[in-house]
């Protein structure tokens, strides 16, 4: 493994587990087990690595999701958005569920490095489109409202989960998800 994907995959799983803020250049170094010009050598800032991190994660998501539902091509859309909820539950249930590090970057950085929201509203684009082109077919009269109350609701979900890990009813979240998809709009 390249001395570029050690340190980028060694600060993604410090952002994940820990926060932004509390995890500096010098954190990352050391559990990379790099030397300090070697980190300043592939990435300028910690800005620049943050943005690397998340762009990483939202290649990560998008490949899982996708190679999940292309196992099921030719089920209807309703089956699709139950596969990327069950993809989302699985992951807030997984050991490695510390909240969204999307969310962590727009409450915690955004504001001090700016050029994050680039990739936070790449990965928000990017979850829009794959909604809305679930959801765009005769039957759905508002793909694009919906496709943005879906996002809402997997925010709402991701939050909740990382507040109260465990203690709530992720299947709950799929009765209410049907019950707007099937809204006469």
């Amino acid at each position: 493994m390249l001395k570029k994907e050690i340190i980028v995959l060694t600060a993604l799983s410090l952002f994940n587990r820990f926060s932004f803020n509390s995890i500096g250049v010098d954190r990352i170094i050391s559990d990379a087990d790099v030397a300090k010009m070697t980190f300043y050598n592939n990435f300028k800032s910690k800005e620049n690595i943050i943005n690397c991190c998340l762009s990483l994660r939202r290649q990560q998501i998008k490949t899982e999701i996708s190679e999940e539902l292309s196992k099921y091509s030719e089920f209807n859309q309703n089956y699709k958005l139950k596969i990327i909820f069950n993809w989302y539950v699985s992951w807030i249930q997984s050991d490695d569920f510390y909240g969204c590090l999307f969310q962590k970057a727009l409450v915690e950085v955004v504001e001090q490095y700016p050029s994050t929201i680039i990739e936070i509203e790449m990965y928000k684009q990017w979850l829009h489109n794959l909604f809305f082109d679930l959801l765009s077919s005769p039957n759905v009269k508002e793909p694009e409202i919906l496709s943005s109350i879906l996002i809402n609701i997997l925010d709402g979900m991701t939050v909740s989960s990382s507040l109260s890990k465990g203690s709530i009813d992720l299947e709950k979240y799929w009765e209410c998800i049907e019950k707007i998809i099937n809204i006469d709009w």
